[in-house]
């Protein structure tokens, strides 16, 4: 899931990682 979500939106994985926190 989070592969996927890098694919679609190109962003340093820590930013992923907030985001997944927040929500």
């Amino acid at each position: 899931m989070l592969a996927t979500t890098k694919v679609l939106i190109p962003v340093p994985s820590g930013l992923v990682e907030l985001y997944m926190s927040n929500h």
